[in-house]
This record gives C-alpha cells, structure tokens and sequence, in this order.
C-alpha cells in the first residue's frame, strides 16, 4: 500500500501516520504548547474534503497588469499639504482613541465574567428548541442531572438573534470581544512575543506540496505564511487565558474539540492544571483523525488535546483508549448519550410511527447524491412517510431541496420540518428504519435500539462493528435493486 496515494478516508490517515513517523512533528512549537495537533486535523478535514467534493483549481500564471500611461503629478500647494497631514493625524488620534475605548469595554467585559466550577464551550449548533427555548442538548441535560446549578458558565462564539436561550445569563457570547482583543493586541514580531521552534516544518511543507489533493492545506500553512497563523493562534491563546483566569473553573468541556478557538482554551486549561473534557459530539471513527491513532504522543502530552474523552458506547470508547492507554494523561469513559437517555425515560407524545426516517448531511454529500433518482422513485411509488431531518448545517439550503423535490413530483409525500425540529430521540423511537449516507446519527439510532441503512460506503469504512452485529446495512442509492432491498429491509 502506498501510503502517499489518498483516495479515501483510510488513505488520508495512512498519510498521517506516515507523516508522523517521518517528520519532525514534535518540534514544532509555540512556548510549551505544541502544534501538531492542529496541523493534523487541519490537514485531515481540508483533504477529506477535497478528495471527497474536489474544486479542481487551475492555478495559472498571474497576469501581467495593464500598462498604464502615468500622469505627471501635479504639485501641490503649501495649504494642501498641511490638509493632508491634519487628516491623517486626525485618523491616528481617532484610531488610538478607538482602541483605547475597546480595550476599557473588553476589561469591562471580563471583570463581569463569574467564578465558576464548570466551564462548557459549545456551539449554538448543538441547541435544539426544547420547551420554547434553546437546549444545549447535551450539556444543559448532564448540568441538571449532576444538579450544577448556576456554578457554570457556557462560552459560545455567537449569538442566535432569534433564539430564546435557556438560561441565557449563563451564556458568554464571546467573539465580538476576541475581535477586540485581536485588533487592541499588536504583535509586530512573534518572536519577541513566544518562543517558536520549526525544526523541520519546512521538509514537511516541500512534502505536502507535491500533493494536488493537499492545495488547500498548504496554499495557508505553508513555510513562508505559517508565522502568520501563528502571531493569530498566540492571540487566541492570550485571550482564552485572560477568561479562565477569570472565571478560574476547575473543569473545561466540549463539544467537537477540534475547532481553532477551543483548541487554544483547551491548551491554556491544560497548562493550568484544569479538568479537560470532550463529551462526544457524533461518530469517533477508526479514521476520524482527531480521535484515532495518535502515534506520536510526547511524553508530557499535547496541550490542545483535552485528557479526558466521555463517549456514548464501548465501540467509540474504544477508539480513543487504543492510543489513549498508552499515556498515562489520557483516557475514554462511556458515559453513555445524555440527550438519548433523558428521552428514554420519558414518555413516547410523538403520533407519527412507520415512517422513514432520512437524516441527510451537508457538503461534501451533494444534493445529487442525497435524493438519486432511485431513491425519487422510491418516495413517489411507495406507501411510506419521509422524513427528511436537516443538518443544522444544512438549513439554508432548505429551499433548494423543496425545490428539488417539488420538481420531482415528491414534496408532498415528505416532511420536512417536522423532522427537522422534532427531538433525533423521539423520532428514532417511532420510526421503522433509519437511513443515512454516513451521519453519526446512526450510533444514536443505535442506542434507541432502531437499524440503520447507510447509501454511502464509508459508512461501512466507519461503522464496520454494527455490519458486525447486523445493526446496519449498505445498499447503493443508484443501484436498480434500490427499490427490492429497501422494501426487504422494511420487512424485517
């Protein structure tokens, strides 16, 4: 096998592990906090999705600007000049002015953040309305059953303008102040400011380089832009560490870790000696980079990886303790699906049973590829109900699928935002069959006990152990059997 060859997910990680072993990855550092770990999951998604949605870029030669005839300039008058440089000095006092009056609102901002034990840092994206508000799903469910009270505090990057928060004077909305902290913090040279270490970034960067499928890793974390991200990755930093030093919590958790902005509150909580947690947000894979395989774990770990990893079942447990055993500052715990069990436990209120439950995913999965013509068919010609539940990613291309469905005479025969804002649980417990190209939804579908049928083919790659247990199945959306072995499944 070559491992230079990547034309699929399990391709892609053979390549980062042999990047692993033959590069320097280790030694690339900002002070103590290693960058590896972003590297690594920037490289894994960008590729993913190119290899999976390719742009096809053409990078062609930069064209030559059109020759201009240049006037004369006209000399200007004594009075024009003294203009011009009370405009400009003008603009300087009022930008020093600005920055001055930003830098009083961000202290101001901080000095009213609380102490508090627990710390989450989520998206809006994980909130569902639940009893007319906005429910993080997951965390706000797991603060009432520990009965946290109001000892914690969420940082969430914006706010829904429409949304009814629950608890909304629990929630930091906090982009707006780390613009302010980025455009108040001047760092002219990083060098004055971290002490950097790139022994050996630029063999990496020749490497990468050689790979079409990479361009869009490389044309941003190149060896000549790379100091760039860096000055940025150290204001993150600085500005999440202004927070915890703050609130001082003694307990940081996550949804999806692996974004840019929790990485750094991440790493600065680890340097603190804070309790980091990642609660699982959807499926731990064997090939899902950012929890899979981490082959090169230095010996006072990574600073951007949290330590502990709360997991929904014992097969994405087992994920993460394959690497993570093997260092005594990791570990995975299954703690089970806190949004799942809370709707175990009560009753069944949705009318709706027998349908088909669709849960459908954005880009890279095209609209093409969602709704083949085969499974058109399906809906026109079949006595059964879809439901076609959105990705909260996937909300604004709404009407492109009305129309999509309009035109092939199917509209009716779906629903759409029923399914959409319907709790997953309760519509996993009264559907017949769940279906989906590759969604992390079928472990919760799983979990409630309902059989999955993948249309895509990584969802054997990711998934293999519930083929195992015959708790899931593939069938090819464009196959002419499409029809035959989805009515077969619908029997069983």
């Amino acid at each position: 096998m070559n491992p230079l060859e990547v034309k699929n997910r399990k391709d892609l990680k053979n390549l980062i592990i042999y990047i692993e072993n033959n590069f320097k990855v280790n030694s690339w550092k900002i002070d103590d906090i290693h960058l590896w770990p972003i590297l690594r999951i920037r490289l894994y998604m960008m590729v993913m999705m190119e290899i999976e949605n390719p742009t096809h870029l053409k990078i062609t030669a930069t064209p030559e600007p059109a020759k201009q005839k240049v006037k004369a300039a006209r000399k200007r008058n004594l009075a024009t000049k003294i203009v011009e440089r009370l405009k400009l000095e003008y603009q300087r006092l009022s930008l020093k002015y600005q920055k001055q009056k930003d830098k009083r609102k961000l202290a101001n901002w901080l000095k009213k953040l609380p102490k508090v034990d627990h710390l989450f840092f989520a998206q809006t994206t994980y909130r569902v309305t639940h009893k007319n508000k906005l429910f993080n799903r997951f965390f706000d469910t797991y603060i009432k059953q520990k009965n946290i009270g109001s000892n914690y505090m969420y940082l969430e990057s914006k706010k829904d303008p429409n949304g009814d928060y629950l608890n909304k004077d629990q929630i930091c909305f906090f982009e707006k102040f780390k613009k302010i902290y980025h455009h108040t913090t001047s760092i002219k040279n990083l060098e004055e400011h971290a002490e950097i270490s790139l022994e050996g970034y630029k063999e990496f960067d020749l490497f990468i380089q050689q790979f079409d499928y990479a361009k869009p890793f490389y044309k941003i974390f190149n060896k000549e832009d790379v100091l760039k991200i860096l000055a940025y990755i150290k204001k993150d930093l600085d500005f999440f560490n202004l927070i915890l030093d703050q609130c001082k919590p003694t307990h940081v958790y996550s949804l999806c870790y692996y974004g840019g902005d929790v990485m750094c509150l991440m790493a600065e909580a680890n340097r603190k000696g804070v309790k980091t947690i990642d609660y699982q947000h959807g499926p731990q894979t064997d090939v899902h980079m950012a929890y899979t395989s981490w082959s090169q774990l230095p010996e006072d770990g990574y600073h951007m990886l949290p330590r502990n990893f709360w997991c929904w079942d014992p097969h994405s447990t087992e994920i993460v303790n394959q690497w993570a055993n093997q260092h005594a500052l990791y570990q995975a715990e299954e703690v089970g699906n806190f949004w799942i069990d809370y709707w175990k436990k009560k009753a069944k209120t949705f009318n709706e049973n027998g349908f088909i439950l669709y849960s459908l995913q954005p880009s890279p999965v095209k609209l093409s590829e969602l709704f083949t013509e085969e499974i058109l068919q399906f809906i026109k010609h079949q006595d059964y109900t879809w439901y076609l539940r959105l990705h909260p990613r996937q909300l604004e291309q709404k009407e492109d699928i009305i129309k999509l469905l309009e035109s092939a005479g199917v509209y009716d025969l779906v629903e759409i935002d029923e399914a959409t804002n319907t709790p997953l649980p309760l519509l996993l417990s009264q559907c017949q069959i769940h279906l989906t190209q590759y969604s992390g939804c079928a472990i919760e579908a799983n979990l409630m006990g309902k059989n999955t049928v993948f249309l895509n083919t990584i969802g054997k790659e990711a998934f293999p152990y519930m083929f195992k247990e015959r708790k899931a199945y593939y069938i090819d959306p464009e196959s002419v059997d499409f029809n035959k072995k989805l009515t077969e499944l619908l029997k069983v």
